[in-house]
Order: C-alpha cells, then sequence, then structure tokens
C-alpha cells in the first residue's frame, strides 16, 4: 500500500506542476509582452503603455523597471473620445474599482492652454495699437513653460497609442486632428484676413489662398500645434522599435538646436523640432514625470523660484541664441509647471479647463481677433488705453470662456462637426463603430488622451 509521506501531499504536487507555468507566465509578463508592440530593450519604460485614468495616487502606482505593471482600470464606459481598451499589452485582471485620474495634469493642461491664449491676446492686442511692449518680455519668459509643458503632458496619454493598430489609431485620433486642423484653417484663414486689415495691413487674397492649399505640409497660425500632435504620434509608432534613449538623445540635440535661434521656413516645422523631445519625454520618461508631482514642496518651491529667475534674465537679456541656455530653461519650466499644476490640482475649473482643451484651442485666437478689433474701435481704445497693461488676462479669460460656450452651444446642432469629424468621414475599416457613434452624440468635444 502506499504511504503518504508527511510533507508530500497532493496540494504539493500541483504547486510543483503549476510552477514552471508561473515562471512562464513570469518570463512572458517581462520579456514577451507586447513584444510585437514594443522591442525588449524598452521593458523597462514598457510598464508606462496604459491610459492615465488607471493610474491613482501617483505616488503608490510607480514601479520598478521589469516587475508586473499595477492592474489596469477598465477603459470602457468613460466618455471620452479614443478612449478605448488597449490590445497587445499584458495586463491583469482589471481591480473592482477603477482607479482615479492624476489630477494635477488636467490643471496643468489648463495652465499650458491659458497661457497660449494669454499670449496670443498680448500679441494681438500690440497689432492692434495698445501701447503694452511690456507683454512680449513677459511672454518670452513664459515660453520656457508654455510649449514644452503642453507636449510633455500630451505625451503622458501617448504610451497607449504604440500598442494598438495603426487603423485604431487613425479612427480614434489622427482622423480628429486631420479634420479640425482642414476645417479650422479655413476658419483661421478668414479671421486671419480680417486681423491684417486690423494692422493695417495689406489683405492678399491669392495668397492667401495658396497658403491654405499646402498647408496640410506647411501648417499656419496656431494650428501648428495640432498638426505636430498628429506629426508626433505618428513619428512614435514608426519609431518604437528604436531605442528610446537613443530618440531622446537625436530630437533633445535637435530641439537644442532649435531652441537656440535656428528656424525653418514655417512656424510648424520649427515647433516640430523643438519640442518633439518633450512629448518624446513624457511618452518615455513619464514614471519620472509623474514623480515630479510628489517632490517635497519646498524642492518644488526652489524649482519654481529657479525658473522663474532663469526665464526672466533669458527674457531681459534676449540669451535665447546661446547655445544649450534655452533648451535648459525649458527642462525646468516643464519640472516648474509640474509643480504649480500639483499645487493648484484642487482648482476644479482649472481642471476642468485642462480637460477641453481641444474646443479652447482652435477657437480661441479667431475670438481673440475678433475682439480686438472690436477694442481697438474708436469708441473703446480710448477709453481703455490707460489700462491697456490689464487688458491681455481679461482678453483671455473671455475668448477661452466663449470658446468653451461655442463649443457647448454647437454640440446638439449640425455645428458640432467644427469640433469632431461626422462618424462616417475619414474612417477607415468596420463602419459598425460610426453607426453607433452616429446615434450617440457626445456632450461636448474633448481632445482624445
Amino acid at each position: 500500500m502506499g504511504v503518504v509521506r508527511p510533507g508530500r501531499t497532493c496540494p504539493r504536487r500541483s504547486v510543483r506542476r503549476a510552477h514552471p507555468a508561473r515562471a512562464r507566465s513570469r518570463r512572458g509578463l517581462r520579456h514577451r509582452g507586447g513584444r510585437g508592440d514594443l522591442p525588449r530593450h524598452q521593458t523597462a519604460v514598457g510598464a508606462v503603455v496604459r491610459p492615465v485614468v488607471q493610474f491613482g495616487d501617483p505616488d503608490h502606482h510607480h514601479h520598478r523597471p521589469g516587475h508586473a505593471p499595477p492592474r489596469p482600470a477598465t477603459a470602457t464606459g468613460s466618455g471620452r473620445l479614443g478612449e478605448t481598451p488597449v490590445t497587445g499589452v499584458p495586463s491583469n485582471p482589471p481591480p473592482t474599482q477603477p482607479a482615479a485620474r492624476i489630477g494635477w495634469i488636467d490643471t496643468g493642461r489648463g495652465i499650458a492652454i491659458l497661457l497660449v491664449a494669454l499670449y496670443h491676446s498680448a500679441s494681438w492686442l500690440l497689432g492692434a495699437g495698445f501701447d503694452i511692449p511690456y507683454w512680449r518680455e513677459i511672454n518670452d519668459a513664459l515660453s520656457s513653460m508654455r510649449m514644452p509643458l503642453f507636449f510633455a503632458l500630451a505625451g503622458l496619454f501617448a504610451p497607449k497609442w504604440l500598442a494598438v493598430p495603426w487603423n485604431h489609431l487613425w479612427n480614434s485620433k489622427l482622423r480628429l486632428y486631420v479634420w479640425v486642423f482642414l476645417i479650422w484653417e479655413v476658419i483661421g484663414s478668414v479671421v486671419f484676413m480680417l486681423g491684417l486689415s486690423l494692422r493695417g495691413q495689406g489683405v492678399g487674397v491669392r495668397q492667401s489662398l495658396l497658403a491654405l492649399l499646402v498647408s496640410p505640409v506647411a501648417p499656419r497660425f496656431e494650428l501648428w500645434f495640432i498638426w505636430a500632435l498628429a506629426l508626433f504620434f505618428v513619428a512614435a509608432k514608426l519609431a518604437r522599435r528604436v531605442d528610446y534613449r537613443v530618440q531622446l538623445a537625436l530630437t533633445g540635440v535637435v530641439s537644442m538646436v532649435a531652441l537656440s535661434g535656428w528656424e525653418t521656413a514655417n512656424v510648424g516645422w520649427s515647433g516640430s523640432a523643438r519640442h518633439l523631445f518633450f512629448f518624446l519625454a513624457g511618452l518615455y520618461l513619464r514614471p519620472v514625470i509623474l514623480r515630479l508631482g510628489s517632490i517635497p514642496p519646498t524642492l518644488a518651491a526652489g524649482v519654481v523660484a529657479l525658473w522663474a529667475v532663469l526665464s526672466t534674465t533669458v527674457a531681459v537679456f534676449d540669451l535665447r541664441t546661446v547655445p544649450g541656455l534655452y533648451f535648459a530653461n525649458c527642462l525646468i519650466g516643464v519640472v516648474a509647471g509640474v509643480s504649480i499644476s500639483r499645487v493648484l490640482a484642487g482648482v476644479p475649473r482649472l481642471a476642468s479647463i485642462g480637460r477641453t482643451t481641444l474646443p479652447i484651442y482652435l477657437a480661441h485666437t479667431p475670438l481673440i481677433i475678433l475682439l480686438s478689433f472690436v477694442l481697438s474701435t474708436p469708441l473703446l481704445f480710448p477709453v481703455l488705453a490707460p489700462v491697456a497693461g490689464g487688458v491681455p488676462p481679461v482678453l483671455a479669460a473671455i475668448a477661452v470662456a466663449l470658446a468653451l460656450w461655442l463649443n457647448r452651444a454647437a454640440a446638439p446642432t449640425p455645428l458640432r462637426y467644427l469640433y469632431q469629424p461626422p462618424p462616417t468621414v475619414l474612417r477607415i475599416g468596420d463602419r459598425s463603430t460610426a453607426r453607433a457613434g452616429r446615434r450617440r452624440a457626445p456632450r461636448h468635444a474633448q481632445e482624445p488622451q
């Protein structure tokens, strides 16, 4: 008869048989998971391939390279354009309660879009004849935070898009960018001609039409940001098998040169050369940037003070052409922007603005141009001239509020297609999703994450 010896129980044998499978599972999670999407040398950052909605407290959700990532929350039912489950990425069963969003990221996006609106307000008021030359230096100082922070935060949302098929990337994100770019290029061209007449410059209709035709390869106005975002997502997906350290090193050199005074023939080309590095930094260094949001308050205050002093010095003494100085200024600006965002994360309106940056970015400049035209009329100009220094922030706030109102007002009408493509237009692949999207129009347009 067989005798069951101590310690030789059936459960132990079952565990022994299961152990190699678990070991293979761990190896697959560490090295093979998503092999078709990200190369082995990027496993250290592969854990960042998940939506920001899956993270709660950034102090508790970071993990070491090579270890299993936190369990992702489900991405369905979020009500956000473009938030869909990611395939091809190893994941564990979702938790029973989805993790909360990291609030300071939305706050940071809100800060960035407000700085963009402030910049355009001051620029067009100067063109309208208001005597506020000091706003040039103020905006020059703020520039080291404005767009670098915007692109770095946009990069935080990018990792999941490296794992999805190309048609998914196109239908959920690129299609939107292409559509709104083309629509608002036409709107911007008309309003820009009005702005030129406001500045007393001649309006060349033929030249404007030619520029509009070539805008898909040579973007104009503030829409270069939308153009660059689409380009960055495509470039990041194409280069996903290249060592991320090589990508950061090469784009860092290009950014350093471009930020040191090198200009191209087009605002979009120059902006892309300057800011691709910051987008990729947000993509591949996401854990580092998230940890910046939890640095001690004393250190955060020191970083903000250093950025303010350096930015003021560079702007006042016009030191941007010093090789590498302005690039370093922008790096510190991103850290300072994260620190400020963390402090202001409790401001609900700021976070709300950060969650709806796309309609603001599209509409705020045409609104600013039209409002500047009104403010420069003989009836209002003499009244505002003595207090012109305080007009840019007020004009920026009004433009942002109007942009949000226009977006909400357009949502239940056909005008919503100013902010999103019709369900079947430019879509690649399955049309059933388009028919479903036609039946449920979103409450108001938001930028896909």
